[in-house]
């Protein structure tokens, strides 16, 4: 491995805008931690919080390097971490500073690179990966063979919760905007895509599935609330991932 330099290039935000206003700069490499990976990046992520963040600019408190995730080369391990090693090759979630040759993560957010893929493709996992993991496992608490009902089933969340909980053996149905994109969904495992411009898709769920979905993931909130309920199945749980537009639902509570 070779050796560590004391400085680095990292991009920017220089001010709220467009692109051009991501600028290279030159700063010191940063500090590996005892808990952390110190990782020479090979790939970044490009999610939409960094699009966000990029058009507001630099704000107090908050990296003015953006990226949320990469792939790449552990140079360095800190004291505290055990089971990883310099040189493995790692992808995971960083609290931005991904846009740069090096980058700390916290090694609890770090994952093993999957076999067959690339570090190019494996900077673009980690966000939807950990995203889906934590909203259907640890949030609505998701049980063996639930049917799942995910919106925007073509998004990066969404294509990758396809495959994951196909292989894991739910019943995965979703809304797409288009038919190209929802046999795209299709050829990715999902039981069933509807397309929410025309589709009854509240009616679809329930005559495909036995009681309709067990746990919906939203990213579109306010603008499906209703139907969402209509589509649940006894005990259902739905999560969003996004405020949206906001709704009113009428709730008729039983006692």
């Amino acid at each position: 491995m070779s050796t560590i330099p004391a400085t680095h290039e990292v991009i920017h935000i220089s001010a709220p805008g467009d692109a051009d206003v991501l600028k290279l700069a030159t700063r010191d490499v940063p500090r590996c931690g005892d808990d952390d990976l110190l990782v020479a990046v090979a790939a970044a992520g490009i999610n939409r919080h960094d699009v966000n963040q990029r058009r507001r600019g630099p704000e107090p408190g908050v990296p003015d390097v953006p990226g949320l995730e990469l792939a790449g080369t552990v140079v360095r391990v800190g004291r505290g971490v055990k089971g990883w090693n310099v040189g493995d090759q790692v992808c995971g979630l960083v609290d931005g500073g991904a846009y740069a040759r090096y980058a700390t993560m916290p090694a609890s957010h770090a994952l093993p690179i999957p076999d067959g893929m690339s570090l190019l493709e494996a900077g673009a996992l980690p966000e939807a990966l950990f995203t889906i993991w934590h909203n259907f496992f640890n949030v609505a608490g998701m049980r063996a063979g639930e049917v799942v009902l995910i919106h925007g089933g073509t998004s990066g969340v969404g294509t990758i919760a396809i495959q994951l909980l196909t292989a894991l053996g739910h019943q995965v149905f979703v809304t797409c905007g288009t038919d190209e994109k929802c046999t795209v969904a299709r050829e990715l495992g999902a039981i069933e895509a509807f397309n929410y411009t025309r589709d009854d898709w509240v009616a679809g769920i329930r005559a495909a599935s036995t009681d309709g979905a067990d746990v919906i993931l939203d990213m579109a909130a306010g603008r499906y609330a209703e139907q969402n309920l209509q589509a649940l199945a006894r005990r259902g749980r739905v999560v969003h991932l996004s405020p949206g537009q906001g709704a009113s639902i009428r709730v008729h509570p039983v006692m």
